[in-house]
């Protein structure tokens, strides 16, 4: 019986220590339309970002994709709009690519609308996710900074900076949203938002290695919890939703 449970645990590890592709392919098609469905910590609707996937280009091995998000209030007004990009590198050498997230994806909803009129630069890092991952893998700490100035004489510039830290790949899992059922990595980490004040949370993001986040969770440091997203529509041109 123990070397049964020797051999079940041995199995388990190996099949955890296995790398897994993180190749969001799915992402790159023009025409596709994502919706991502925000909530208050008692579940109760903050407002949608509709994402339309558009101009799409390739470079080698390299394949890139902009998209048009819309953040819509919980009246179904407009608050802001944006301008995202999503792109898969492919390292010429080693041949092993990284997934890569425009800086605008996050900045907060709240800071976007209040400087909506304003023009935005950013700088740092990318969020980046690379394609082989395992269960406890650490990723690279991130630094992006956001600078906003005004398009009219009179107002002062204004800057964020967001750091992600204490990177891990937590699990793997199966989890129900919305659009569907979806086999997901966990990448929980440290993030700091610093405007006026410094905010620091803990953020819990799953993500389908074909199409993407599915599900993020935001908490205090104390782990209650502040607010969540979950996809609740991937729309394929002349498709309909599909589960992985």
């Amino acid at each position: 019986m123990k070397q049964l449970v020797v051999l079940l645990l041995s199995v388990i590890c190996v099949q955890l220590s296995i790398s897994q592709n993180i190749s969001p392919n799915k992402l790159f098609v023009e025409g596709l339309r994502t919706t991502m469905t925000r909530y208050n910590e008692v579940g109760i609707v903050k407002g949608t970002t509709i994402a339309t996937h558009q101009a799409a280009s390739k470079s080698g091995q390299n394949i890139a994709i902009n998209t048009t998000s819309n953040y819509i209030d919980a009246n179904g007004g407009t608050q802001v709009s944006k301008e995202v990009g999503y792109k898969l590198n492919t390292n010429a050498v080693t041949n092993v690519y990284s997934f890569f997230i425009d800086m605008k994806y996050f900045l907060p909803v709240n800071v976007a609308y209040q400087y909506r009129n304003y023009n935005l630069t950013t700088s740092g890092s990318a969020y980046d996710i690379p394609s082989q991952v395992t269960i406890g893998q650490s990723l690279n700490n991130l630094t992006m900074n956001y600078t906003f100035v005004p398009s009219v004489a009179g107002f002062s510039s204004a800057s964020t900076t967001i750091q992600f830290m204490n990177r891990v790949i937590d699990k793997r899992e199966k989890i129900t949203v919305p659009a569907g059922t979806y086999m997901c990595y966990v990448i929980s980490e440290i993030v700091e938002i610093k405007t006026n004040i410094l905010t620091k949370q803990r953020v819990k993001r799953w993500i389908n290695p074909e199409i993407g986040f599915v599900k993020i969770e935001v908490s205090d440091m104390n782990g209650n919890l502040i607010e969540s997203e979950q996809l609740t529509q991937f729309q394929l041109p002349n498709t309909v939703n599909s589960s992985k």
